[in-house]
């Protein structure tokens, strides 16, 4: 075989394996479900958090007026001032002026709630109210206490941690600074555990880290309808990329 030969049949071999690649990744590629499927992975879930929860449930509750079936699969548990210690306990407080979750109209814990709805995820988001991001070496040990309360009591459970949300620049730049950090911490300590964090303030941050003023409530950290509507599109986006993972499939369940 002369050399031509050898370089052409060389081209060949190298464009049938590009194409071959560019085909393999064309079927690993997965479309994206419809936002009506992309719910159904939050399907027999908890939210269980402070007042960010609580306002996001009772967004939920609005937006199920129109359509019944807005995140049908999920039930949302938020106090106001709630704390991130409170949800490693095993059993309510006596004192009532300790802020607590509620479930039936009783005082709960993460713990009792879970025992008795036995779901397969449970969302959390807290941690502003004793501003834990400016002490992971306590939320540490409050993030071992859930899990170590999971592990006894309702094992089947996935936890997952959802990131702080940010502020506004009503707030000083060293808050901003030590909820960024604090969500860095809280994603290694996940991937230290197997816990799952994710990552919920994509759109909720302009190019400064600032919460904007016009997707919130209170000029403040508590997110408006609008700013709730960018944290359901981040929800779908995670259970999209679950999908892609290959990691769930609405078609199995």
């Amino acid at each position: 075989m002369n050399i031509g030969k050898k370089i052409v049949r060389a081209l060949c071999l190298c464009l049938c394996v590009i194409l071959l690649a560019g085909t393999g990744q064309a079927e690993e590629k997965k479309e994206r479900l419809p936002d009506a499927q992309l719910m159904r992975f939050y399907d027999n879930s908890l939210f269980v958090g402070d007042s960010q929860i609580r306002n996001f449930g009772n967004y939920l509750r609005k937006l199920r007026r129109e359509d019944p079936d807005i995140f049908a699969g999920v039930k949302c548990f938020g106090a106001y001032s709630l704390q991130m210690r409170t949800l490693g306990w095993e059993k309510p407080s006596s004192d009532e002026n300790e802020v607590q979750l509620t479930y039936k109209g009783r005082n709960a814990t993460l713990t009792g709630i879970a025992k008795a709805e036995e779901p397969r995820m449970v969302f959390i988001l807290v941690g502003m109210n004793d501003k834990i991001y400016e002490h992971t070496d306590r939320a540490d040990g409050y993030f071992d206490k859930i899990l170590l309360r999971r592990d006894e009591f309702f094992p089947e459970t996935e936890i997952c941690f959802l990131s702080l949300t940010p502020v506004t620049d009503r707030n000083k730049e060293r808050i901003r600074d030590k909820i960024n950090e604090y969500n860095e911490w809280l994603k290694a300590k996940c991937g230290q555990t197997g816990a799952t964090y994710i990552d919920v303030t994509a759109g909720l941050a302009d190019d400064n880290g600032w919460l904007p003023k016009e997707i919130t409530s209170d000029a403040d950290c508590h997110l408006n309808d609008k700013g709730f509507d960018i944290f359901i599109r981040n929800l779908l986006d995670y259970a999209q990329s679950r999908y892609e993972a290959g990691t769930w499939d609405p078609a199995e369940e």
